[in-house]
């Protein structure tokens, strides 16, 4: 009879494809969702368009399954931290160095920065295009309202992107600063 076991440490090194690929589907996942909340922003709902045009039904379409892509990624998410912290577990102070680690990562992954940082630019980007263009809502008949959707979430993208940069390249300098505080304190410094 099969049994479920705990292991002792996980096998999730970045070098590994399994390691690449739930990265990859936690960056589609969040990209869905991007994409999704733009649309139920920036869009009339679906139910409000009379004869929605074959361009709307595929947006539509497209960025319908943003309920499922939240579930997605956040058993991913659960599942990549659960085996970080129990590769830690046997060692001392283990939740310390987990809770330093989580810290320091907290915007070093780009899909996570996007999932976080997505509504608050969304919503500036919809102040800025009623405030600059007077446009209150985009129209499901207009192709350059499409090219408008484009444009909002390439920004979206883009600027995710070059928020997250600096945090990568800064996360094990933040690692050791934040043990430095912390061990520091009960005497001991540990890198």
């Amino acid at each position: 009879m099969p049994k479920i076991t705990i292991l002792e440490k996980t096998n999730l090194k970045e070098d590994h494809w399994h390691s690449m690929v739930i990265s990859l589907l936690r960056g589609f996942a969040a990209l869905q969702v991007a994409a999704a909340h733009l649309r139920a922003l920036q869009y009339p709902g679906f139910s409000a368009v009379e004869k929605p045009p074959l361009l709307f039904l595929g947006l539509a379409f497209s960025s319908g399954f943003a309920y499922l892509a939240v579930i997605v990624f956040f058993v991913l998410s659960g599942w990549l931290v659960g085996g970080s912290f129990l590769n830690k577990l046997n060692s001392e102070r283990a939740f310390q160095h987990y809770a330093i680690d989580r810290t320091g990562r907290f915007f070093a992954n780009f899909s996570f920065t996007l999932y976080v940082l997505h509504v608050p630019m969304i919503l500036v980007m919809g102040y800025a295009l009623r405030s600059v263009f007077g446009i209150g809502q985009l129209s499901p008949h207009s192709m350059l309202h499409y090219l408008i959707y484009a444009g909002m979430y390439l920004m979206l993208v883009v600027g995710a992107y070059l928020f997250y940069l600096p945090f990568e390249s800064n996360t094990p300098r933040v690692r050791q600063w934040l043990k430095a505080q912390l061990f520091a304190r009960v005497g001991i410094v540990r890198p």
